[in-house]
């Protein structure tokens, strides 16, 4: 399950511009216009997500599952024009399994333990299409993805264990209901593609899967601030 870094550039450029004005005219008797609510606003969140991984035979004859659970958390930045909102998140998942061989008709495990962890960072952005502050706000967007695969063992030779970086892409769609002024809760839909990240040795080469993405759902509590 190994490949070697590409080299990734990744360039984000952001310009933002708020002003507001009230002035009152030549008459006294008018009243001055009132001063606009507005600014960026701020969804910060914990999240729980449940991985169902693309390459499931791989992860099933590893570590007995296709799904993983990781935990994380991440910020939106909201109203930064109209709906508009940025996203910067991050969550680790983490299993212990054991090697295993495909023998071309199973998969027999080596009883060798094996411990698979992955850390995806998400940089992207979507629309909410309400008001951020609405009790019900469904959205979508997309982002891009920065993912930290390792495999390691204890009694692994060297060169056995993997850790590597890879780039991808996902896009989510979901859905934040306002309990309270502050306190918001959600749930979120993803489907991630990690290309070309698998498949260059060990199982995942004799079964043919090479994208560590999937589809993956996500719960959310966290506090929000803004219009």
């Amino acid at each position: 399950m190994r490949q070697s870094l590409r080299p990734v550039v990744v360039m984000v450029t952001l310009a933002l511009a708020v002003s507001a004005a009230a002035f009152a005219g030549d008459d006294p008797q008018r009243a001055a216009a009132p001063p606009q609510k507005g600014g960026v606003g701020v969804h910060a969140y914990a999240a729980i997500d449940a991985n169902s991984m693309a390459a499931s035979r791989s992860f099933e004859g590893v570590l007995g599952t296709s799904t993983l659970i990781g935990y994380g958390g991440g910020v939106d930045l909201t109203d930064i024009w109209k709906h508009l909102f940025l996203r910067a998140a991050v969550t680790h998942a983490s299993k212990t399994g054991s090697r295993a061989i495909f023998t071309g008709t199973d998969i027999v495990s080596l009883n060798i333990p094996l411990t698979v962890s992955m850390t995806p960072v998400e940089l992207g952005g979507g629309w909410r299409f309400v008001p951020s502050r609405s009790r019900v706000v469904p959205y979508a967007g997309a982002a891009a993805l920065l993912l930290s695969y390792k495999e390691t063992s204890k009694f692994a030779d060297a060169g056995e264990n993997v850790s590597d970086t890879f780039t991808g892409y996902e896009a989510f769609g979901g859905v934040d209901f306002g309990m309270t002024k502050w306190l918001v809760a959600g749930g979120e839909a993803q489907y991630r593609s990690v290309p070309n990240a698998l498949g260059d040795g060990g199982l995942s080469q004799q079964l043919n899967e090479s994208n560590l993405g999937g589809f993956t759902f996500r719960f959310t509590i966290g506090i929000r601030t803004g219009r």
